[in-house]
């Protein structure tokens, strides 16, 4: 069955706490096993990206208030 071989990584958006599925193809995952040091086997493999999406990459105003203060030196 296909759907049992969909890979998916998680991409966290930084400024709304959002987040997306990304599908992995198939042969990234063939590629991320080859880099498995010998005798090592990978059951799983879960990817996590953080940062911004294209509409969403200034933070909003609900983020400003709640962010610490950096103090500038």
């Amino acid at each position: 069955m296909e759907a049992d071989n969909l890979h998916y990584a998680h991409f966290h958006c930084k400024y709304t706490g959002k987040v997306h599925d990304i599908r992995i193809p198939a042969m990234v995952i063939k590629m991320l096993q080859k880099i498995m040091p010998k005798g090592f086997r990978a059951e799983k493999i879960e990817l996590c990206f953080r940062g911004t999406t294209p509409c969403e990459n200034k933070p909003s105003r609900e983020v400003l208030l709640s962010s610490p203060i950096k103090k500038l030196k």
